[in-house]
This record gives C-alpha cells, structure tokens and sequence, in this order.
C-alpha cells in the first residue's frame, strides 16, 4: 500500500511539473513576443543607429535595429531578420543579410548577399552575389570564403571559396570541394564527390562518384 502511495503521489508531482513546465513556456514565448513588439514600436530612435552589438526581430520590420543597421555581435530572428551586416552570430528561422556576412549563421534558411567570410548551417543556404561577373570567364565581381554545411546550398552569381557539404549543392562559380548526393558547379577549381557530379565548364561534364577540374 505504502508503495502504491509513493508512486501515485510521483505520478502527481510528475504531470504538475510538465504542466508547471508548459506554462513556462508558454509566458516565456508571449514576453519575448511581447518585448519585440514594444520594442519595434516604442524605439525608433535607437533602431536608426548605423550598429549594434546585438538584434531581436521577429518580423522585419518589427525589430529592435533596423535594417539599414549593422550588428556586431548577436542577432537572434525568431521568424525572420534583415539586416546591412552582420558580425558575430547570427541565430534564427529565417536570416538575411544585404551585404556581408561575417562569422557563423544557423538558421533554417540562411540567405547572404554581396561578401561572405564564415559558415553558413541550415536547411537551405544561399550565398548571393550582388554584382555580376566581368568579361573575363573567371572573373566574378563577388566573392565567399567559408562553408556552407546543409540540405541544399547554392552560391549565385559569385564564387565561393570553401566547402559546400549536403544533399544538393549548386554552385555558379566554386573553388574547394563539394560532397554530396547531387553537385553542380558551373565554374570549378576543386574536387566533387557524390552520386551526381556535374562541371558543365569541363570536358567532362559529368561523373559520378568524383569528378574535378583545376
């Protein structure tokens, strides 16, 4: 009986803390909500300034820096973020920068344009130049260095210099290794490795398993 007794009053205690725990929870979320909300009203002035050391959005432009601004630092998006620059850590569903990226971005869709130093670990990531290439048939106006590390990665008029690691990786212009189960580079000084590997710049187009071009 006594051992009957224990466990039911575990039980108790048990779902009281999953619902002491969901509640948590629950007003955690609607505060952080609540605070991005006042402040993507209540602070204009500061969401002018030309940096910050860190961000809260939740929907551009319902943020506490604005998008025009830089942040060194850390920039948290609980739905989606934009802004200039980003330096530092960049957390978030959806992350956008317009111009550079500089350190480590993990998101569910990570979209960088113009210059990108770092690494880039979410479900799709795009590394998006802003210029197009010049006369010359390697000459790209803008350029990467880092990683890009998930299900589909794409770099688009600009080249990368790194590695691309996931299922799908395409690549305008690439130097460094892809591994995947289907890789594209149009432009390639590197090594592919995967199911489907395709150089339309080569005259081997394609191989499976391995392919490359230096």
């Amino acid at each position: 009986m006594n051992r009957f007794f224990v466990a039911f009053l575990g039980l108790v205690m048990g779902l009281r803390s999953c619902r002491a725990a969901c509640m948590f929870t629950r007003i955690l979320s609607t505060s952080v909500v609540f605070l991005v909300l006042v402040a993507g009203v209540a602070l204009p002035a500061y969401s002018n300034v030309s940096y910050s050391l860190c961000s809260l959005s939740l929907v551009t432009p319902i943020q506490t820096v604005s998008a025009d601004s830089d942040i060194q630092g850390l920039r948290l998006n609980l739905l989606y973020g934009e802004n200039r620059e980003v330096h530092g850590l960049d957390l978030g569903v959806v992350n956008v920068t317009t111009r550079t990226l500089t350190g480590v971005q993990v998101g569910g869709l990570n979209w960088d344009h113009g210059q990108m130093s770092g690494i880039q670990i979410g479900v799709d990531n795009v590394f998006q130049g802003t210029s197009k290439p010049g006369n010359a048939t390697d000459a790209w106006g803008d350029e990467g260095d880092g990683v890009q590390l998930g299900a589909l990665n794409i770099v688009t008029d600009a080249r990368l210099n790194g590695i691309q690691v996931g299922i799908i990786n395409v690549a305008d212009a690439m130097s460094g290794l892809q591994v995947g189960i289907m890789n594209v580079a149009t432009q390639l000084r590197g090594v592919q490795i995967g199911l489907l590997n395709f150089i339309p710049s080569s005259p081997c187009v394609f191989m499976p398993i391995i392919n490359a071009l230096f």
